[in-house]
Formats: C-alpha cells, structure tokens, sequence
C-alpha cells in the first residue's frame, strides 16, 4: 500500500475534501483571479495547451487580458491593443533568497521595440516621454533584476518552486504568441509569478560582501530562455518575469496602465505620420 493510500485509510469524505483543501493551491488562484476581476482584467483559469516540443499537455494557472481604446486628439478610435499576463500562482512557504545584479538595460529596451506596438520607438518613447510627468516602461524602472536563487529545502521530491513557474509562465507565453493566428501585432505579453506575501522572500545586491536583507517590493527576475520552437529549432529570447505579491495587485496594475499610455501614445503618433 502506498503511502498516500495507507495515510487516507479511514477518513471520511468531508476529512478527505479537508485534506484536499488544505494541499491544494485552487483557492489561491481563484482569489488572484477574483482580484483581476475586480480590476477588469478578463481572466481564463487553468488553461490547457499542447506543447508540440514534448507532446504533453500543460496548463498554466491564470491568463488575464485587458484591452485600451487609442483615439486620434479628435477622439475618434485609431485601434485598440490588449495586454495579456501569463501568471503562474505561487503559495510559498519556505524562504528563499534571491540574488541581484544590474539589468541589462540594452537588452530590455530590444525586448519592449521587439512587440509589435513598439517596434522601431525610439527610447524617447520607452522611457515615458510623451507623458507628463515622463513615466518610463516599468521594465526600465528598476536598476537591478534576480539572476539566481535558491528555495530552502527544495529537493528531487520537492522541487524549485520559482523554476516550476518561470517555465509555467513562459512556455505558455511562447506557446500562444508562435501559434497565434492573428501575429499578436496588437498584442503585448508579460510573463508573471504571482506569491502570497513577501515575508519569505530575500534578496542580496550585486555589491554586498556580505548579509542579505528582506523583499519590500515588486521585483523582476532577468531570464535568458532556451526553448524549442515550433518548427523543432531551438532558440533563445530575453525576459523580464514580474514577480509580485497579492496584496499588490492593483499598483502593479497601476503600473502596467502606464505601459499602456506608452503603447497609445506611441500608436497615435504614427497614426499621424
């Protein structure tokens, strides 16, 4: 008898569906995806797709879009474009530290003009200044991003959380965007970790001899990702994965409807020309 068989012996159904609660992660999701909601992001809960590199099936948690109306300075509509997160849900429960170096500021900015609203921009867009006050992309807010970790007692029967969901995350991303139909020219995607609190989460700076201290704030991991595309070539792509906590949802949020007045700013300018 195994031993999930032999612990379960005996319980009752309600025990059981308690034990199922108490393991499961399903209440997390369906409370970010509550959070989303409220903020009129529309949201599809564990959606499957077929990886073509390995024939299995896989899902990631949670895919949020919200669409933006760009109007002309006469106020007729010019377009529209979405932003569309792939969120893996994470409940931590052990510590883990983090450590930073500098972004490679080069690199983000190839990634923003890489999406097809800002393809070709010149940095004067990116960093925000068509807005006033300037508001720069939230990718160029920051100096530093994570390029390594480690999940205490993280094992082979326990795996790296973080790992799980940067892969969750991005697989789902390259998935959709090489199989869209439509090109994902009005697109743009965000890969996204989305963890119950910061409390266990620490960081150590590029410059630190020694120590370490706590996570206070939204962060980025920085990823050079290797993956095989869907005609069997293997490839790599720059990322910037958001990592965020529940309880700051909307100002992520917040942030990413700055973004969005890049993007529309950007569109009506060359609606103009």
């Amino acid at each position: 008898m195994s031993k999930e068989k032999a612990r379960d012996k005996g319980l009752t159904d309600n025990q059981k569906i308690e034990q199922v609660l108490h393991s499961s992660g399903h209440d997390f999701h369906i409370r970010i995806a509550n959070i989303l909601r409220a903020e009129d992001w529309q949201v599809t809960i564990s959606p499957y797709y077929s990886d073509p590199a390995t024939n299995l099936s896989r899902e990631v948690d949670l895919i949020a879009k919200k669409q933006y109306p760009v109007n002309n300075l006469l106020g007729n509509n010019i377009g529209n474009f979405t932003l569309r997160l792939f969120i893996e849900c994470k409940y931590l429960t052990e510590p883990t530290l983090f450590w930073f170096e500098a972004k490679d500021y080069g690199r983000a900015k190839n990634l923003l003009k890489s999406n097809g609203l800002l393809y070709g921009a010149q940095d004067y867009y990116l960093e925000g200044g068509t807005s006033s006050p300037a508001k720069p992309h939230h990718y160029l807010l920051k100096k530093n991003a994570a390029k390594l970790w480690q999940v205490f007692n993280s094992s082979k029967d326990k795996p790296d959380s973080f790992y799980q969901a940067m892969n969750g995350s991005l697989n789902a991303l390259i998935f959709q965007r090489e199989h869209s139909r439509s090109g994902n020219q009005d697109t743009v995607d965000y890969p996204v970790i989305i963890i119950n609190d910061l409390e266990r989460t620490f960081r150590r700076e590029p410059d630190a001899k020694s120590g370490f201290g706590k996570i206070t704030n939204h962060f980025q991991i920085e990823v050079n990702y290797s993956y095989i595309n869907r005609i069997s070539v293997p490839s790599e792509q720059y990322f910037l994965l958001d990592v965020i906590d529940q309880n700051n949802i909307p100002v992520f949020l917040s942030a990413l409807d700055d973004d969005a007045t890049i993007y529309a700013n950007y569109m009506r300018e060359k609606n103009r020309t």
